[in-house]
């Protein structure tokens, strides 16, 4: 006789594929934010380890987003512009 298919089986797949995705995203989130605050780190010469930026990706993501937002600009000359290359005026310099 062929498997039975039921709602309850669907339900089961549809929710491990979902917490599979979830995962995934979150480690690709971790990771890229661990990444581009190594570059920063290293462009700006800025003390640290590969080992604090990953802890600080993990456990404080927005913190770390808004530290190299802070850092990689000077929003008190330069207002914030959404959609733009470098996330300032096109006149900034």
């Amino acid at each position: 006789t062929p498997p039975v298919i039921t709602n309850a089986t669907l339900y089961y797949s549809a929710f491990i594929l979902r917490a599979l995705w979830c995962t995934l995203y979150a480690v690709y989130v971790i990771v890229a934010t661990a990444r581009t605050r190594k570059v920063i780190r290293e462009r700006y010469e800025i003390p640290g380890s590969d080992a604090q930026d990953a802890v600080c990706a993990v456990f404080c993501n927005c913190c770390v987003l808004g530290q190299l937002a802070r850092h990689t600009a000077d929003y008190g000359t330069y207002r914030g512009q959404c959609c733009s290359d470098t996330g300032l005026p096109y006149d900034a310099p």
